[in-house]
């Protein structure tokens, strides 16, 4: 058996920059969750009930540092001019992006495709406005639930490890 050496991750990490686009989703979730949301299930494929999704406003290579400036819970990253093994992404949501919905659930989605008619370069997609999915990479249960108000833009900051 063979092991997935770090360059082998960053060319992974790379074409996924390369060509991919990136979108952080929200959505509400189950109510009955209250601030105490259920594990997230390593074989979900979509939200349970999918808000919207922004396109990434930030996609880089990142390496762990203990003194880096991007603070996550998973430790502190530096970006880095080379490719790595891990991408960070960052969406800034809008003011008016869903400005009144209670958000339990996040997911980050590689190679979201709009419908046709879809104006290109439109950052935020509704579920309507989705012809494909794309590919969840990561889900997110959040606790405490995010009370959406259209006078806060929310962020969202993962880094995805290949």
């Amino acid at each position: 058996m063979g092991v997935l050496v770090n360059s082998g991750r960053a060319a992974i990490a790379s074409a996924i920059r390369a060509s991919a686009a990136i979108h952080v989703a929200w959505g509400s979730g189950d109510a009955s969750w209250g601030n105490n949301p259920p594990a997230e299930n390593t074989s979900a494929t979509a939200l349970l009930n999918e808000i919207g999704r922004r396109r990434a406003t930030q996609v880089d290579f990142v390496t762990p540092n203990s003194g880096g400036a991007i603070q996550l819970p998973n430790g502190n990253w530096s970006v880095s001019a080379q490719p790595t093994g891990h991408l960070y992404v960052r969406a800034l949501f809008d003011f008016v992006d869903a400005p009144t919905a209670t958000i339990r659930e996040a997911a980050v989605f590689i190679n979201t495709q709009a419908n046709t008619g879809v104006p290109v370069g439109q950052m935020y997609l509704a579920p309507g406005q989705i012809a494909n999915p794309g590919t969840m990479y990561l889900i997110d249960h959040l606790s405490p639930q995010v009370v959406r108000s259209p006078t806060t833009r929310e962020q969202f900051e993962y880094v995805l490890t290949f």
